[in-house]
């Protein structure tokens, strides 16, 4: 491949699709002291090879809005996109000097070079994701971009610079479906170093490497240089907005004979801004006299009551606030009031309380006896704030999703509180089982982290078939019937009790999409998903059958902040809890 010259005073790129030749000035000679970062002074080898792809490949750019980062001065590609039609470029680099340069390019392109009036320069700092979304709000009215383009960013980049440019491209790319970043990359001396971002990439994105012809097309191929195509993850076609709303505890529960739960419930109706409240975080102490722990007044108003505490109220404030006070003084406890009217009606006037997908049990180490046992709305609110499962449902329920919208996120109407009478369970004998297709395909012990002595003996006399025929026949006969016939993909937690040569009593406990955020515990999504199942048996089980190799549940085992740490973002990675362990190892020496 012919070198590319980076002592010329200009670039020249043509090529026979785009019917014009580019000449674009570069700064050899300017000194690396005068600018930030002296690779932004000229173009580097894999630069044209994109810009061949690109021009044999003109629908990708065609009617798109692209961002190219690390552009340098000459942003070679960004003038490319906009004479192959893009309808807007943004060239940007993180050198002030770059940028001035692309900025004067531009001014000086006038009617002769027309495709420049589609092409902004601005500055852009890898890693801010305020920065990144300002610059969506500037020029792309705060949606994410169709296309990001990389030309030879990776270059003896140590691991946080290479982890902030892949956040910068997430963030650019946001949740647009079809949105594409193309990155031309060149191998050089520090390979091994970057294989850490490319396994990163992979975490994100799916990713697929062709080599990159030879400019002038001599040659099919060079080893060195290759074109990183990253397109975001197609979620499983198991998890979709609709079959997670089937799996809200208010929608299947009611439908169910009272006969097949572990507990009877009650449901209360959750007013938006207590959603809204919940949104926020943070802990509300209530004023004196007050023994509930949430108002909306105390969540929307907070920042705005500091600051007042400070300045002095004529009459008129002092009424205003107080009738305002009042307003949310009704409303906390006419919720208060709903939820302990409907506790009364459970069994011993106690509940475990659960929002429409999740319970608080991350949060049990608020309560005084250790578990979700509630009797009044202050212990039921006191659990619901201080749990990350419940942040979860409320911030983003649809997570992965593959139809989920921004709606769905932020709607903060049809919340429920689920009641359900209090009962004292065995995780012994809890089974999480998964369904496919309508059949029962895999079941796993529900508490992957310990080892039940009396649990593996019991299952060890038939490999487990009585259970499994338990939970087959509970599926088919018993929830499968109550349950929405388009609700095919599931996994349901279930409750057996061993009745002695009559074998178990089965009863559900609750009913989760078959994808993530669900667990798969003891198996793998990859498993449960593939086409054909790894295993001969019609249904699988597993249980830990000793007391050595356990595998931690990755979302208690440690806390969820130091697994998405470790997990670069991805709690459910499968070493995610080997790096948290050595962070905390690191954090602790």
């Amino acid at each position: 491949m012919p070198s590319v010259d980076c002592l010329s005073e200009s670039i020249t790129f043509t090529h026979p699709l785009l019917k014009r030749t580019l000449v674009l000035p570069q700064n050899p000679r300017q000194r690396a002291v005068d600018c930030f970062d002296a690779t932004s002074r000229f173009v580097w080898q894999a630069c044209m090879p994109l810009c061949t792809y690109l021009c044999e490949h003109a629908d990708i750019v065609n009617a798109r809005v692209l961002v190219e980062l690390g552009a340098g001065a000459t942003a070679l590609p960004s003038h490319v996109a906009a004479a192959l039609g893009a309808s807007l470029v943004v060239a940007t680099d993180g050198d002030s000097s770059a940028v001035q340069a692309m900025q004067e390019r531009l001014r000086d392109g006038g009617d002769e070079e027309p495709w420049t009036k589609n092409i902004n320069a601005c500055s852009l700092r890898w890693g801010d994701d305020a920065h990144a979304r300002e610059l969506m709000l500037t020029y792309n009215d705060g949606k994410p971009v169709d296309v990001v383009l990389c030309s030879d960013l990776l270059y003896g980049h140590d691991a946080a610079t290479s982890g902030a440019l892949l956040e910068t491209i997430r963030t650019l790319l946001g949740d647009n479906p079809n949105g594409v970043c193309l990155m031309s990359y060149q191998f050089r001396d520090n390979l091994l170093g970057e294989l850490d971002f490319f396994e990163r990439v992979s975490d994100t994105f799916e990713s697929e490497a062709v080599s990159l012809p030879r400019h002038d097309g001599s040659d099919d191929g060079d080893d060195d240089l290759w074109l990183f195509t990253l397109t975001q993850k197609k979620p499983p076609a198991y998890v979709t907005v609709s079959s997670t709303r089937l799996c809200a505890f208010d929608q299947w529960a009611p439908r169910c004979d009272v006969s097949i739960l572990l507990a009877p419930f009650k449901i209360v109706p959750l007013p938006p801004w207590y959603i809204r409240s919940l949104r926020a975080g943070g802990t509300i102490v209530a004023p004196e006299g007050h023994t509930s722990f949430a108002s909306p007044h105390d969540i929307d108003d907070y920042a705005a009551a500091v600051d007042d505490n400070d300045k002095h109220y004529d009459e008129d404030d002092d009424e205003e606030e107080k009738d305002d006070n009042n307003d949310d003084d009704v409303e906390r406890e006419q919720l208060k009031h709903a939820v302990e009217s409907a506790m009364r009606e459970l069994d011993d006037s106690a509940c475990a309380p659960k929002l429409r997908w999740s319970a608080p049990k991350d949060a049990t180490f608020m309560s005084c006896d250790g578990t979700l046992r509630c009797t009044s709305f202050d212990e039921v609110d006191l659990l619901m704030r201080s749990s990350d499962s419940i942040a979860y449902d409320v911030n983003t329920p649809f997570e992965g999703c593959a139809d989920v919208t921004n709606a769905d996120h932020m709607d903060d109407e049809g919340w429920t509180l689920a009641l359900r009478s209090w009962r004292a369970v065995n995780p012994m004998l809890e089974f999480r089982c998964f369904v496919r297709k309508g059949k029962l395909i895999a079941a796993s012990q529900r508490d992957p982290s310990t080892h039940f002595d009396t649990l593996h003996e019991m299952l060890s006399r038939d490999n487990g078939s009585a259970l499994v025929e338990a939970l087959d026949t509970f599926w088919e006969r018993k929830l499968k019937p109550n349950l929405p016939k388009s609700l095919v993909h599931c996994a349901f937690d279930a409750y057996t009790t061993p009745k002695g040569d009559a074998g178990y009593a089965v009863r559900v406990m609750d009913v989760n999409v078959f994808g993530p955020p669900t667990l798969p515990l003891m198996f793998d999504w990859s498993e449960l998903h593939a086409d054909e199942l790894p295993w001969s048996s019609n249904t699988e089980i597993r249980w830990v059958r000793e007391a050595t190799h356990i595998r931690p549940g990755l979302k208690s085992a440690l806390p969820i902040d130091l697994i998405t740490s470790a997990s670069d973002g991805d709690g459910d990675s499968d070493d995610a809890g080997e790096r948290a362990k050595r962070l905390l190892e690191a954090m602790a020496s």
